[in-house]
């Protein structure tokens, strides 16, 4: 594995989830306030991310925030990566939920 590429899988998906809450918010200040984390520590989630991609997710201007393509890319497979961590999650309790009646 790529030395960059050493966070942990709980890290990266913690990484992935303010990475998309700030797609879908459309600022690091409402993905902040979604999250209960501070703007700052948004942006340097972001700014982490992408110092070990070695790339730029976010075009980053006063007044708003655009995906690049890679961006994109990465905001659709962090997405399908965190709905299949809470499937995976919803059918391992599911399993574990009490079963029939009484008797």
């Amino acid at each position: 594995m790529n030395a960059k590429m050493q966070a942990s899988g709980a890290d990266r998906a913690r990484e992935m989830e303010v990475f998309a809450a700030v797609a879908a918010g459309g600022s690091f200040s409402a993905a902040g306030r979604r999250l209960g984390l501070t703007p700052s520590a948004v942006s340097r989630t972001v700014d982490r991310i992408e110092a070990r991609l070695g790339v730029r997710l976010m075009l980053r201007t006063t007044r708003a925030l655009a995906l690049t393509a890679e961006g994109q890319a990465y905001l659709a497979a962090a997405r399908r990566i965190l709905a299949d961590l809470d499937d995976a999650e919803q059918g391992v309790a599911d399993q574990g939920a009490p079963r029939g009646g009484c008797g």
